[in-house]
This record gives C-alpha cells, structure tokens and sequence, in this order.
C-alpha cells in the first residue's frame, strides 16, 4: 500500500512539474511581448526579431491557410522564393518574393515592395495553432497562468513533504536496549 502511494504522489509530482515548466513558458512569452507592445511601444511583437502573426484569411497560392501562425523574421533582407509580410494602404499583405536587392523586393504580378514597408519574411507556417497562440499569449493568460503555478507550487511543497514525512524511519522504542 505504501509503494501504491508513493508511485502515485511520484507521478502527481512528474506532471506538476511539466504543467510548471509550460506555464513557466507562457508567462515568459506573456511578459516579452508586454514588455515589446507597452514598453518599446513596437506595433507588433517582437521577441529577439522575431514576432507572429495568425492569418486572417485564406491564401491558396502562398499555402497559406486562414488561423495559420506564421513566425515571421523581422530582419528585412529577403531572397528570391521567400513569402514576405509587408505594409499596403495600413493592410498586412502576403508576398512571394521573385527577386530582391538592397532597397526592394518585387514579387508576383512584378510589384515592386521598398525594404521600408517589408514586416518580415515568414520562417514557418504552421497550421490550424494559431487561435490556441492567440488565447495563450493574452493578459488574462498571464494571470491564470501566475494563479495556476501557485496553486501548483504549494500542492508540489505538500507533496514534498507528505513523501519526506513517508519516508523517515522511526525508531522502535520498545525494542531498544538501554545502553
């Protein structure tokens, strides 16, 4: 019975630990983007440059589905065959680059893109996580998530001490000898 119970608090402690971990994560992610959107005043977010974007709409030719999150580079220079994010009449565009040089970008049907109006250039597409992204990385996510990694820190302590107080040996007075 007793390895029953400590078997069982050994896997509650495992999956308290990566429900930490993953909460941990998504507070950190919280505060940078705060940090990037309040402090640095930034019209996007920006972490290390890189930030996200969860498409709005389908767009067949660039495979690119609506609720898709892109992770899209920030730094401007882009190659040929690259899908770009770019700035049109205060509209975040798709592009896929044809050819580049050092001030501009031409894409399909030969519009020619400055590198001044140019986002990013998307790294990855990945699809259908885009509105779970959108949940997780929101104020009130911060704060149920520092909830959630309390209550879970203080059942991990009781825990802790449940097994420590489980394991401790104690003496047999009736059996000792005096000495």
């Amino acid at each position: 019975m007793k390895n029953i119970s400590n078997f069982i608090v050994g896997i509650t402690k495992i999956i308290l630990s990566i429900v930490n971990i993953i909460l941990i994560i998504v507070i950190v992610l919280n505060i940078l983007l705060l940090i990037s959107e309040k402090v640095l005043k930034s019209e996007y977010p920006c972490i290390l440059d890189y930030t996200y974007f969860v498409s709005k709409e389908n767009i067949s030719n660039l495979n690119i589905k609506k609720g898709n999150l892109l992770l899209v580079d920030t730094r401007t220079s882009s190659d040929s065959n690259d899908i770009i994010i770019y700035k049109e009449n205060n509209k975040l565009t798709y592009g896929k680059v044809i050819e580049s040089d050092n001030y501009s970008a031409t894409i399909e049907n030969n519009k020619k893109i400055n590198n001044e109006d140019i986002i990013g250039i998307v790294l990855i597409n990945v699809e259908k996580i885009g509105a779970i992204v959108n949940n997780l990385l929101t104020i009130k996510a911060l704060i149920i998530s520092i909830i959630v990694i309390t209550i879970t820190g203080v059942l991990q302590g009781l825990l802790t001490k449940k097994s420590k107080r489980d394991n401790q040996v104690k003496p047999d007075f009736a059996n000792m000898q005096n000495l």
